[in-house]
């Protein structure tokens, strides 16, 4: 699947990553969570630190900052804390992400939480859509 190089993502093109992205978890889920059952909370924070500072490059961003702040809009809900505590948090994220209509995603959150299109506003009303270092929160 090719990522389009326009700033704006087309609807078509989140569909097909959704898609792909449920296709995956539909055929690799139970060795994800084989394997993520195993890491203690200083591996889950290891791998998840290295991510946002190592992880998969974003196309056309100019510099890391960018890049940083970009991922960081991109799964928003995601906090270090959350994903060190329990093993199950980020397997819950991504059944979550996996099973549930985009159109549900921007509704509700998981666990009655703000679904994207609340949280992403709130947050950008408050102005706390900005990395912070190692993302704690």
């Amino acid at each position: 699947m090719l990522i389009p190089h326009q700033t704006v993502m087309s609807c078509e093109f989140l569909e097909d990553a959704h898609s792909e992205f449920a296709r995956l978890y539909n055929t690799y889920n139970w060795q994800i969570r084989a394997i993520w059952h195993k890491f203690d909370r200083n591996e889950r924070a290891r791998l998840f630190l290295d991510y946002f500072n190592n992880g998969p490059s974003v196309r056309n961003v100019e510099n890391k900052s960018e890049e940083l702040k970009l991922k960081s809009i991109l799964v928003p809900e995601l906090n270090l804390n959350d994903v060190t505590t329990s093993a199950k948090f980020l397997l819950n994220h991504f059944k979550y992400r996996a099973t549930m209509s985009l159109f549900e995603q921007y509704r509700v959150g998981q666990d009655g939480a703000l679904g994207d299109g609340p949280f992403v506003t709130e947050k950008l009303n408050k102005k706390q859509l900005t990395p912070r270092e190692n993302r704690p929160n």
